[in-house]
């Protein structure tokens, strides 16, 4: 990545539905700053493009000295994007470890229910609640141009720069090594590697049922889905709008209970992701250490590193399930709002899935490139 990337994270149907006007703002944002910073800026702004997903994955896999900013346009159906929420989130957990919040930029575009509510469920609206968004809504009804639209983008073009420069000052890299540092100096004080790869084996042994919870729940909520479908267009009551109404009633409680155990592993799971990371890298970082001096513990690192990456695999395959659970509900959906609860609730379990992603990838790559002294046998 070039020394200053920003990407603008928004739902695609926002954007046509505001007549272009959300990447017309980003690419003005992207001049502005330009203009008041004398820096120019590489941003991400087409979610189609090879570029913003290659650029992201930099991103979560290295600090964030080279990160301008991330800019989430905040609407309803960006809480219901489960690339955007596992985008957000990731993000959001990486200017929180490097101490670099400011680079976290929400906007609201248009009022979201529960957005003020303190006492919201939504791990997502509590992030944005923590964080000092900014309020565009007068601004969507604005003509490009106006004093507002330009008073708008200066200030949070002064925002950025000012974000910028703190990071500037804070050296993320000098930070991230100070963290793994004291992690490995407590490491040793309380305890041998050795002893820390068997408790990491036995939490990943942990994690996989978790895994599996979410697989069945969706493939359970999957082929209720199927079925309801089916019965709707065979059943008599699918002929009346009343009847209709009440068979996908009896459909959405019926996807409530795997729902909330989807919701629930998932939870749990990015949980212990996240609480073992600085762990991780340390075994991994040791290995080529440890091996050479006892070559018996080759054996315990590889097995190790198999479960790491057979932990990325089962990742990916869940995030694959929800895309086809979300296409075989899509027709029940559009007949009756019921059906939100249940599904957002799998949709969130899936996303603290999807948030682990990056983490992950990085413990892989991580492995990847480390080299290990011959095997002697």
């Amino acid at each position: 990545m070039t020394s200053n990337d920003g990407f603008w994270s928004y739902v695609h149907d926002d954007n046509t539905a505001s007549f272009d006007k959300i990447v017309e703002l980003g690419r003005d944002l992207q001049r502005v700053y330009q203009m008041i910073s004398g820096t120019s800026v590489s941003l991400f702004i087409d979610r189609d493009a090879l570029e913003w997903g290659d650029a992201w994955k930099s991103v979560i896999k290295s600090n964030l000295g080279t990160v301008a900013f991330f800019i989430p346009v905040i609407t309803p159906a960006f809480f219901q994007s489960p690339v955007c929420r596992s985008e957000f989130e990731a993000f959001a957990q990486r200017t929180d470890a490097e101490g670099l919040r400011g680079l976290l930029l929400p906007i609201l575009w248009i009022s979201v229910e529960g957005l003020e509510d303190e006492a919201t469920e939504d791990k997502l609206i509590r992030t944005i609640q923590d964080r000092q968004w900014e309020d565009w809504r007068d601004l969507r009804h604005e003509p490009r141009g106006s004093e507002l639209y330009s008073r708008t983008l200066e200030k949070m073009a002064q925002r950025i720069k000012k974000a910028n420069e703190d990071a500037d000052s804070a050296d993320a890299s000098q930070v991230a090594a100070a963290v793994v540092t004291d992690a490995e100096d407590e490491v040793n004080d309380s305890e041998g590697r050795l002893e820390i790869l068997a408790r990491m084996e036995e939490d990943l042994n942990s994690w996989v049922p978790l895994l599996e919870q979410v697989q069945v729940g969706l493939q359970d909520m999957g082929d209720v889905a199927v079925q309801s479908t089916a019965e709707i267009a065979a059943d008599p009551r699918g002929r009346t709008f009343a009847g209709r109404l009440l068979m996908i009633r009896e459909t959405a409680k019926k996807l409530q209970t795997p729902a909330d155990r989807i919701e629930s592993a998932g939870a749990e799971f990015e949980r212990k992701v996240s609480s073992v990371d600085q762990g991780v890298r340390i075994i991994i970082e040791s290995a080529p250490s440890e091996i050479a001096d006892d070559p018996e513990s080759r054996e315990h690192f590889e097995s190790f590193f198999d479960m790491i990456r057979a932990l990325g695999a089962t990742t990916d395959t869940v995030d694959t399930q929800l895309s086809g659970f979300i296409d075989s509900i899509a027709p029940l959906q559009k007949q009756s709002r019921d059906l939100k609860k249940p599904v957002q609730a799998a949709t969130n379990g899936v996303t603290h899935i999807r948030t682990t992603l990056g983490q992950i990838d990085a413990w892989i790559d991580l492995i990847d490139s480390t080299e290990l002294p011959p095997d002697q046998d």
